[in-house]
């Protein structure tokens, strides 16, 4: 899914309407342009906008934090639910907003809708997900290798062999990617390194 409103002169004018009906923003907007005033009004709503001043500017009648289209009230709605059509759950929608919109308190709107989800809801109390150990270093070089292929990477395969010790890789261009090809081209570095103690690869390749 493409973030919403990308940052794009020509998305501007699909929040540029409602930004200007907006009583709220084009407050924040008049302050950007002509300073906020040194008292602060906590019944006004533009506040929330104050501890952010220093990184608003505005562009095609829109206002901006940073590189992120402040969305108006208006649409926040709709937004929410193109972060969350795609069901990415609650970390990736917020990677998704942080990329290109913003507005006060974004994060816990997302996380209410996700709360009001039904699929959500099922998973949260499930127990977490085991820790991710890493792997050891070997005591010696090519005592342990990790082998991927790469698949139509600047128009070729590749095969990846990468020594856990020196962190040095050995790459092999190829055509073709079955078990007997890729012993062909490991056999060319047990030619030359010898044999390794341990190698690693994933679940896909067969030998």
């Amino acid at each position: 899914m493409r973030p919403p409103y990308r940052v794009r002169c020509g998305n501007y004018s699909r929040s540029r309407d409602p930004t200007t009906r907006d009583p709220t923003l084009t407050k924040v907007i008049r302050f950007t342009r002509e300073g906020w005033p040194e008292k602060k009004d906590g019944d006004n709503p533009a506040e929330k906008f104050r501890k952010t001043a220093d990184s608003h500017s505005i562009c095609h009648g829109c206002l901006l934090y940073g590189a992120r289209v402040v969305i108006p009230a208006k649409l926040r709605r709709q937004v929410l639910d193109l972060l969350y059509e795609s069901h990415f759950g609650i970390q990736w929608m917020k990677h998704l907003a942080r990329t290109a919109i913003y507005w006060p308190n974004i994060d816990i709107d997302i996380l209410d809708l996700c709360r009001q989800c039904s699929t959500y809801a099922e998973h949260q109390s499930e127990p977490s997900k085991a820790a991710i150990h890493p792997w050891l270093l070997p005591e010696k070089p090519w005592g342990r290798f990790h082998i991927d292929h790469t698949i139509n990477f600047l128009g070729c395969n590749f095969l990846v062999v990468t020594d856990a010790y020196t962190r040095n890789p050995c790459i092999h261009a190829t055509q073709s990617v079955p078990a007997k090809s890729t012993i062909k081209l490991l056999q060319e570095n047990f030619a030359h390194f010898g044999f390794p103690y341990t190698f690693v690869t994933d679940c896909v390749a067969t030998f």
